[in-house]
Formats: C-alpha cells, sequence, structure tokens
C-alpha cells in the first residue's frame, strides 16, 4: 500500500493512511467516506468492515473494497506517463469513476486548507 501512495499511522482517521495493529489492517481509501477495518485470520480476509475514525466503532460487515492510489504513478525512468506508451489505447474507467475522482479532489482540497490552517510557519515573521 505503501507503492501507491498511502502513509502509516497508528490512528487512521484520514484519508490515505493505513496501519496494522495485530492481526487487522486499518486503512481509510482517498476515495472513501469512511476508513475500513480488516480482519485477518490465517492469511485469509475474515471480514472488512467500515468503521467511524472518531469512536473506531466499526458498523456493518461489507464484502468488498476497492482501494484508489493515495499519489500519482512515478513516471518510468526517462519521465515518461505510462499512458504515453499506449497512444490510441482505449482507457476504460469504473462506472462511478468521476464521482471518486471528485472525492478525491474535495479530499485534497480539505487537507490542504487544513494543513494551511495548522501550519506553523504561517506564525512566524520571516520578514527581518
Amino acid at each position: 500500500m505503501l507503492t501507491i501512495g498511502y502513509r502509516t499511522d497508528e490512528r487512521i482517521d484520514e484519508p490515505g493512511e493505513v496501519g496494522a495493529p495485530g492481526t487487522v489492517l486499518d486503512v481509510f481509501p482517498v476515495d472513501a467516506e469512511c476508513p475500513v477495518r480488516i480482519e485477518i485470520d490465517e492469511g485469509r480476509i475474515r471480514s472488512i468492515r467500515p468503521f467511524d475514525p472518531m469512536t473506531q466503532r466499526s458498523h456493518d460487515e461489507i464484502d468488498h473494497l476497492s482501494l484508489g492510489s493515495a499519489a500519482e504513478p512515478v513516471p518510468d525512468r526517462d519521465g515518461v506517463p505510462l499512458l504515453a506508451h499506449l497512444p490510441g489505447a482505449t482507457l476504460l474507467v469504473e462506472p462511478d469513476f468521476a464521482k471518486r475522482r471528485q472525492r478525491t479532489i474535495d479530499l485534497i482540497a480539505t487537507m490542504t486548507a487544513r494543513k494551511r490552517r495548522l501550519d506553523p510557519a504561517r506564525f512566524v515573521d520571516t520578514a527581518t
């Protein structure tokens, strides 16, 4: 998951975070409303449950999960994006692609605004 841009954290409460406390994998997909808890038993997924990031309480079980990338793919060694190698190719996307894309854009805008508000450098006068 780290190779697709997710970052590790102890408490999973923001999109793009992942943590593995014991036999559980907590992940907040970048294009989801809430994080999920994946319970693993003997190398197999036992359950996938959305959970509230504030209370850490899980909800009803879901039967599948789609994880969007939390970062742009790294261009190849020549700096060329992957799709540039496939001129004229047909690109297939999931039916809810536009909705998930907009959700990701909105989350990025929210996190960027939050970072600006909390950035201590904003309060330091750098003029001399």
